[in-house]
């Protein structure tokens, strides 16, 4: 094999999920794939801390952690100066004004929870609502959330299962809380008949009136729980908002344009969708966050200067 002519060409070190290892296997069997001059990627499996700790290690990206193992492996990254870009998840509002079209906010904020389950780390799971309009847009998220139909993958229904019966005992938990707090819930979907009982199926659920201070509007409940509160003005919109220990992704609906630019310096995230909402958005976009969502960039040219080390070269002439 001929050297590699890429200046991003480097070795790709995973520590793949217990429960998705297998998929990870599958791709070590692509290495011949991507062992190409250009781009050579030898894929090595490893624990988070063994690779925050191989002295090969020059840069280390993790994604979807916890923010206490991202800790650890900034802390054992520490011990050798090692870069780390790490993306640790969110709890990511949607903040609609009385002015929003809301034939395009709605099922652009019921997609935002329900992808994937809501197992994504920009799930759109906290909902927040000019009080013009509160009651009007939880009707019609409501009516949404009652058409949702959950089941097996084959199906091709609006969700699929939970990953593991612990992710599923950690959405019961959470909705246990909000039962006891006596947190009103608007709407759930249903699982269909056909779905085995030893899935992991979750109903979606839309609750109303949680109280900010409540671990349902602070934590990442990685399910398809969708949490709505009403706001008075900008300022307390913004307040909620930035709310939380984390600072991911925001979308905000609006036709003020003034407004649009205002809320979009003011929102301490990483990334502000307006009049839309996706889960990062394109490869060309720069993805990450603030405070207890991460640091570094992920995709986009940003990433990429994130695996590469300037070097200032001074040569005197003459």
């Amino acid at each position: 094999m001929t050297e590699p002519t890429s200046s991003y060409e480097g070795r790709l070190i995973a520590r793949p999920d217990d429960r998705v290892s297998l998929s990870q296997a599958l791709l070590l069997g692509l290495q011949h794939v991507m062992a190409m001059d250009v781009y050579v990627v030898p894929f090595i499996i490893a624990s988070a801390l063994a690779l925050s700790q191989a002295d090969a290690a020059s840069m280390i990206q993790s994604t979807f952690l916890a923010a206490g193992v991202g800790t650890l492996i900034q802390q054992a990254a520490a011990e050798r100066h090692c870069p780390v870009t790490l993306e640790l998840g969110g709890k990511s509002p949607q903040i609609v004004f009385a002015d929003a079209d809301l034939d395009a906010a709605v099922p652009a904020i019921v997609n935002a929870i329900v992808q994937n389950a809501g197992q994504t780390c920009s799930a759109g799971s906290r909902v927040l609502i000019d009080s013009l309009i509160y009651e009007p847009l939880l009707e019609r998220l409501g009516q949404a959330f009652e058409a949702l139909r959950v089941g097996p993958a084959a199906m091709d229904l609006d969700l699929g299962p939970l990953i593991r019966a612990s992710q599923q005992q950690r959405v019961w938990d959470f909705l246990s809380d909000a039962q006891v707090a006596g947190i009103a819930v608007v709407a759930q979907g249903q699982i269909v008949e056909d779905a085995p009982d030893s899935g992991f199926y979750q109903a979606p659920t839309l609750l109303r009136d949680v109280p900010p201070e409540h671990r349902l509007a602070q934590e990442e409940i990685f399910g398809p729980v969708l949490c709505a509160m009403p706001f008075h003005d900008e300022d307390h919109a913004v307040q909620l908002a930035n709310g939380t220990a984390y600072g991911l992704v925001a979308g905000l609906w609006t036709r003020d344009g003034a407004r649009q630019l205002r809320l979009a310096r003011r929102l301490r995230c990483g990334q502000v969708f307006i009049n839309n909402y996706g889960a990062g958005g394109g490869v060309e976009l720069p993805f990450g966050g603030v405070k207890s969502s991460g640091h570094g960039r992920e995709k986009g040219f940003e990433a990429l200067y994130g695996f590469t080390t300037l070097k200032t070269v001074a040569i005197r002439h003459g």
